[in-house]
């Protein structure tokens, strides 16, 4: 508990973001954001008569406000709502935006989402060591997973990506909560929509924390190998697990397997 709640008041996406909007133009005061929002900073009201209102919306229909002082930022409401009604201070036109920049030009481009909390410091300091992934890899940083929906990954598939990866905080250390069960449950409806059209891709959604610098590099290229179609052979197998080997004895710091202790354990809270 006291992990946990030393990882909440250093995260740094909650000082100084601003907190997310409600259109009233666009909510039907369904509670799908106020029921996803993991500290309760969304609730809905009596709709004013001189608030905008979708055609649908009846006269005595609600509307959801956001609190500004208890919102965190993180996401999770805009990712989930169905009318596309919350806007975010990283905008679905951005990461749209964002995506296609990052994907252009770039055969069988490998995407993966990362939150900047425990998954960006276990990037960020596999790549201080030097650890290395294909260059078709493209890495997209999120304040949080749970911003990522499903419209996210399907415009990645659109845009000709191989395969989509998700990484998060360790498992049950989300920094935001429930941001790794809301990315599940978006990452499960893009696989849905991706099968339904023909067009299955690989998806994975991945826990990560700090002691995984060792490991994470290892993860990228087994999956970009998976993405792309080449055989897991069992050279690539006993390579990849050499370097797992060689790393462990050449790094200090946390050995092979290691968990994750939060907060300043782990160098994840900052």
């Amino acid at each position: 508990m006291a992990s946990e709640i030393h990882n909440f008041l250093t995260s740094s996406g909650r000082r100084g973001t601003a907190a997310s909007q409600v259109d009233a133009a666009q909510c039907v005061g369904c509670d799908t954001c106020s029921a996803m929002c993991p500290f309760g900073a969304i609730t809905l009201v009596d709709r004013p008569e001189s608030a905008p209102r979708p055609a649908e919306v009846k006269d005595d229909g609600k509307l959801a406000v956001i609190d500004a002082q208890s919102c965190r930022a993180c996401g999770i409401c805009a990712a989930n709502c169905p009318e596309v009604a919350i806007a975010h201070n990283l905008s679905d036109d951005a990461l749209f935006g964002r995506i296609a920049l990052m994907t252009e030009g770039v055969e069988k481009p490998v995407v993966g989402f990362y939150c900047k909390e425990c998954a960006g410091a276990a990037i960020g300091l596999s790549g201080q060591h030097r650890d290395r992934y294909p260059e078709n890899v493209r890495l997209i940083e999120l304040p949080c997973l749970g911003r990522v929906s499903a419209l996210h990954i399907v415009e990645a598939a659109r845009l000709g990506a191989a395969g989509v990866f998700l990484a998060g905080c360790a498992e049950g250390r989300c920094q935001y909560r429930t941001g790794d069960t809301s990315a599940l449950e978006q990452m499960t409806i893009a696989g849905e929509v991706l099968a339904d059209s023909s067009t299955p891709l690989p998806l994975e959604l991945w826990h990560l924390c700090a002691v995984d610098r060792l490991s994470v590099g290892r993860r990228i290229r087994m999956f970009h190998a998976k993405a792309i179609g080449d055989e897991l052979t069992p050279a690539l197998l006993e390579h990849e697990m050499g370097l797992i080997g060689a790393g462990a004895g050449a790094l200090s710091g946390a050995p092979t397997g290691a968990v994750c202790g939060g907060g300043e354990v782990c160098g994840c809270g900052r």
